[in-house]
């Protein structure tokens, strides 16, 4: 996954270079970890077979416009949103370790 500010580099913009340089590193480690969740349920889904659709349905969720905000990497999950897709993917979304960084 790419930070924002190699994104920045690469598109050399001086708008976006400026934006990105107001980012600070605990909005960046949670812009990180939401990216990450939203790539882990992408992932899941492609090894299942799954469109958004399937997702949908699965989470019993009636509009196909939350699906894509989950998928995102925007998107402020609850921690039973995190548990309910993790069932229907057969996946972890949350680390309950107690380990520190």
């Amino acid at each position: 996954m790419k930070k924002f500010e190699e994104i920045g580099k690469k598109h050399n913009s001086d708008l976006l270079g400026k934006l990105l340089n107001q980012i600070t590193p605990a909005e960046q480690e949670k812009i990180d970890y939401k990216m990450g969740i939203a790539a882990k349920i992408s992932f899941a889904m492609k090894k299942k077979g799954w469109k958004q659709r399937d997702l949908m349905n699965a989470l019993g969720v009636s509009s196909p416009s939350v699906i894509s905000k989950y998928l995102s990497g925007t998107h402020n999950f609850t921690v039973e949103t995190l548990i309910e897709i993790g069932r229907v993917l057969n996946i972890n979304l949350l680390n309950t370790s107690v380990e520190e960084k």
